[in-house]
């Protein structure tokens, strides 16, 4: 069941973990154990990877999204994240976060296209910035490595909400197949852009049918699977109880057994959530804060003559 809870604790209590682990830890869901004492789930973000959200109308998925967004923010403020929302059901529901994003939430798919090519030219802007670090003898495999050898860098959240609705009217194998398009920058930064600190989380109704094209759903190894449909509970050979509340989800991750629980709740009422990111004062990281070196540019000029 959905509860509110002490956010101030349970951010001491990840970045302890972080300490012991060494590096950034994503909270994936709390459960309680027989005494009704609540615990934490984390993993790497290097496990994490990227992650779908399915599970049927009204149970839950947008505002474990939106309080998984308030989390992390404040979590990370003193890093830097940035998100991106796009809302294929066209409602409000992320409006009440859109301080956390650069855009506005796309609500059709000219607006996707726009959010994508933003993030696509944030991804090709990062690749400058990690070879020259490699340049100058760094190491920089990934975007903790960064942050510990050059400087800080905002981890870059991407929230799709109902793709299915996006792209209704798009020739997906077409675009895929074309560079430059939006598609086609979607699926490279799926599968390449992950070390450079991209994320992504897809939500939906349905976990197959035809909600994510094949080369999306393959780059979806986390799942954060709410109250199901049986049929999709029969595809992912997974039972689910049928107590199972509002905001309740079975979590399926690398390093974790299939487990029960639900993310921890910050505000269920969209003002409430205004409230939240005003008086924490939680905004996005601005883009492109760090500059390449003048050797870095006057490189990157002479390429252009050949």
């Amino acid at each position: 069941m959905q509860k509110t809870f002490d956010v101030v604790k349970e951010i001491e209590k990840i970045k302890e973990i972080e300490k012991q682990k060494g590096n950034e830890q994503v909270l994936l869901f709390n459960f309680s154990d027989d005494k009704g004492e609540e615990y934490s789930a984390t993993i790497s973000i290097n496990d994490f990877v990227h992650a779908i959200v399915p599970g049927q109308t009204g149970s839950g998925k947008s505002t474990t999204l939106i309080n998984f967004a308030l989390l992390h923010s404040l979590l990370n403020k003193e890093k830097g994240t940035t998100w991106f929302f796009a809302d294929g059901k066209r409602g409000g529901d992320y409006d009440a976060v859109k301080n956390l994003s650069p855009l506005p939430v796309a609500h059709n798919f000219s607006e996707f296209e726009t959010l994508i090519n933003t993030v696509w030219a944030e991804y090709e802007y990062r690749q400058k910035l990690f070879q020259e670090a490699r340049e100058e003898g760094k190491k920089v495999r990934n975007l903790h490595e960064y942050r510990q050898e050059v400087g800080p860098l905002p981890r870059v959240w991407v929230v799709v909400d109902e793709l299915k609705a996006l792209i209704r009217d798009v020739d997906w194998d077409s675009l895929a197949k074309t560079n430059g398009t939006a598609i086609n920058r979607l699926e490279r930064l799926l599968s390449e852009s992950r070390s450079f600190g991209f994320t992504f989380i897809f939500s939906s109704q349905r976990v197959y049918q035809d909600s994510y094209p094949t080369s999306i759903r393959r780059n979806l190894p986390t799942m954060l699977a709410h109250k199901l449909q049986s049929s999709d509970q029969q595809m992912l050979g997974l039972k689910m109880p049928d107590d199972m509340d509002k905001g309740e989800y079975i979590v399926r991750a690398d390093g974790l057994d299939p487990s029960r629980g639900h993310f921890p709740v910050i505000s269920l009422r969209a003002n409430d959530t205004v409230k939240f990111v005003e008086q924490h004062e939680l905004k996005f990281t601005p883009l492109y804060t760090p500059k390449l070196s003048l050797w870095a540019r006057i490189k990157s000029f002479i390429k252009t003559l050949f």
